[in-house]
């Protein structure tokens, strides 16, 4: 959460991100011997309740009453014209608009719309001929091309690329055995040296 405010307040994240962040979390709320959400007021005057999502963030405070409430569930709680003062005591801190956080929340409590079976049907494509088949609806078809060669992970210290997949390692290990083998027959070379 921390970083997100930070990107948002820079100008290098949205602050949108903030509002999605604190729809999930889990806030540390200090409260009043009543229970309620202490107010308190940023430093440009907005009305706000301080909430934290670290404990880093809450004990620079001091050792006072605090609740752990997920968002959705402190919200109703807050009173009205209060916005989310997220980790005033951090070295970047965000107020958050009570309307937009409850906006987020509805945005994910809406139902996934999932697609009728008439709308994907239109929208798959025709069947592909099988393979082998040269010819298609308007003539025959170019040929399929080929697979790309497998990829080649580079060595790391001296030696050579090797092959990935475990058909082109197995070729190579085979390759390896010739050499050695011609090396060892070839004139000259004492093995012992």
């Amino acid at each position: 959460m921390d970083a997100t405010i930070q990107l948002a307040s820079t100008g290098y994240g949205p602050g949108e991100d903030v509002t999605r962040a604190l729809v999930g979390a889990e806030l540390a709320v200090l409260v009043t011997a009543e229970g309620e959400p202490v107010r308190a007021s940023a430093p440009d005057g907005t009305a706000v309740i301080p909430v934290f999502s670290a404990p880093a963030f809450l004990h620079r405070y001091g050792n006072l009453a605090y609740e752990l409430v997920k968002t959705p569930d402190i919200i109703h709680r807050l009173p009205e014209d209060h916005s989310f003062y997220v980790n005033p005591s951090a070295q970047v801190s965000m107020v958050v608009d009570t309307q937009a956080v409850l906006d987020a929340i509805a945005e994910t409590e809406k139902p996934a719309t999932v697609p009728t079976r008439e709308a994907s049907v239109a929208e798959e494509p025709p069947p592909a001929a099988p393979r082998g088949d040269n010819s298609g609806e308007n003539g025959p078809r170019e040929a399929a091309e080929p697979e790309p060669p497998a990829p080649v992970r580079p060595s790391t210290v001296g030696g050579t690329d090797v092959p990935t997949t475990p058909a082109a390692r197995a070729l190579t290990e085979d390759e390896n055995a010739e050499d050695e083998n011609a090396e060892g027959s070839a004139v000259g070379l004492d093995s012992t040296s």
